[in-house]
């Protein structure tokens, strides 16, 4: 029987057919793995963008709990430092010149609120014994005040206390009107979580002159004797956060960069006498952008052809297309603002005592007097008439100005980018450029502008995650001090 092999035309042909067989195979292979690598940009672009809305959204929740409406929003005030200190910041240029609203660049937003991790009236600590305050017994971001002069204040600190340098206190006396704004200067002060008692400790504070324009560092006020009293009428200590949120970028890998959504609570968390960017948390990565946008409930603001009766239009407001929402007019820069700094022509006490005046047929009443310092008082605006429904000589000053008060809706708008840069040939005009996002106009490859270009984001795959946020506690009828 014969055997016969096979002929070299028959081996190049099966070798041919076996190449293309492997060749469709590779190709299939490719493609899955670019689209699960595209995915799973996507997929990551989507958590993290996610993550970063959940976080600011939260905040603007608590917007103005505690505190006045007119700080709930910071347009003016914060500028990245301690007081009287230099700035440190990765990204914080605009920060020095406390501009949030940015037409080519992300925005910046600045939100306060008193910390709600606490309690006043926990049941009694039987590991401690210890009365933090009034005979009370105190959890977490509160404390009994002591003594307290215009450049001290004296607390009982509880096991497991921290209290950092650039902490706000917002400190109340009994009555429950008298009140001041001051800020920690102390290092760091701990009390270990395994004490068995309170310590009583004396912090130092700023004094108002390193920024006699800030309504957070009001010292002087506590040379009220109501803050002293101690025992059973102490005064209390409550934390305030000041949140600031901002892009940071990372060059570190030039051909790799990448940009954060940044945290800045205006503490010095290393405890090096300076707020750097060791002392700021990251929130998200891969975040490229954050617009804001500011609604009140009133369209007619700033729309008026005449200012109400005993009131000048102020010009430091913007809103260029008059429909009370601030940020969003693509291309154009808005910001809300109250113009209190040196050679603005205002002072912090004429705009908090402007906001607890309200206008009766063409004169000034104020809402409420109290025998402690007047610089602040809780606003009498609620049950004033909006401007659409109310005659012009009966509209409170700041029902149709923007003040931060007023505001009823924050928007926000961010883009985030996946972790790698796509093939070109699989890029669509949306992963080469960048779309309107609010008053951010469209920003085209391969210019973009200075910022945006620094960070290379041509050929990451994008995602734009849009909310909003009504802040609530800023229209509340009253203030809590429990």
């Amino acid at each position: 029987m014969s055997r016969r092999g096979f002929t070299l035309i028959e081996v190049l042909v099966s070798m041919s057919i076996s190449l293309v067989g492997i060749g469709a195979a590779l190709a299939v292979l490719g493609a899955q793995s670019a689209s699960f690598t595209r995915q799973s940009g996507l997929g990551a672009a989507v958590a993290q963008t996610q993550t970063a809305l959940d976080a600011i959204e939260n905040a603007v929740r608590l917007a103005g709990t505690g505190i006045d409406p007119q700080m709930a929003f910071d347009f003016d005030f914060y500028r990245c430092v301690l007081p009287g200190g230099a700035l440190n910041m990765t990204d914080s240029a605009q920060c020095t010149n406390a501009t949030r609203d940015s037409a080519t660049q992300p925005d910046e937003l600045v939100v306060a609120y008193r910390d709600p991790a606490y309690s006043t009236s926990a049941p009694a600590d039987t590991r401690t014994g210890c009365n933090a305050g009034n005979g009370s017994t105190f959890v977490g971001k509160v404390w009994g005040v002591t003594a307290a002069t215009a450049s001290s204040v004296t607390l009982v600190m509880k096991p497991g206390d921290t209290i950092y340098r650039g902490q706000v206190l917002q400190i109340v006396c009994n009555d429950g009107a008298t009140y001041a704004y001051a800020t920690v200067s102390s290092p760091k002060q701990s009390i270990a979580a395994s004490a068995t008692t309170c310590s009583t400790v004396a912090l130092n504070l700023y004094t108002a002159s390193l920024n006699a324009y800030d309504p957070f560092n009001q010292p002087s006020i506590l040379s009220n004797a109501c803050f002293s009293l101690g025992g059973a009428t102490s005064a209390r200590a409550y934390a305030v956060r000041r949140n600031r949120f901002f892009i940071r970028r990372d060059q570190s890998n030039a051909a790799l960069p990448h940009t954060y959504l940044m945290l800045d609570q205006g503490l010095d968390l290393n405890d090096d006498s300076a707020l750097t960017d060791a002392d700021v948390l990251p929130v998200a990565s891969d975040i490229l952008d954050l617009q804001v946008a500011y609604a009140t409930e009133q369209p007619g603001i700033m729309a008026l052809s005449t200012a109400p009766t005993g009131w000048a239009k102020a010009t430091y407001v913007v809103d260029s297309d008059t429909n009370g929402i601030w940020g969003d007019t693509p291309g154009t820069a808005e910001q809300l603002t109250e113009p209190v700094y040196a050679g603005a022509g205002n002072t912090p006490t004429a705009q908090f005592n402007a906001a607890n005046t309200a206008l009766f047929s063409g004169v000034n009443q104020a809402c409420t007097s109290y025998a402690g310092a007047p610089f602040y008082q809780y606003p009498c605006i609620f049950g004033t008439s909006p401007v659409e429904t109310s005659p012009q000589n009966n509209i409170h000053a700041y029902r149709w100005t923007a003040w931060p008060g007023n505001i009823s809706y924050v928007l926000i708008g961010i883009v985030g980018t996946g972790p790698v840069i796509e093939d070109r040939s699989t890029q669509s005009n949306d992963s080469r450029d960048l779309a309107v996002l609010l008053n951010r106009g469209t920003l085209t490859a391969p210019a973009y502008n200075t910022w945006y270009a620094s960070v290379a984001p041509l050929g990451r795959k994008r995602v734009i995650v849009q909310g909003g946020v009504r802040p609530a506690n800023i229209a509340i009828s009253s203030p809590f001090w429990n």
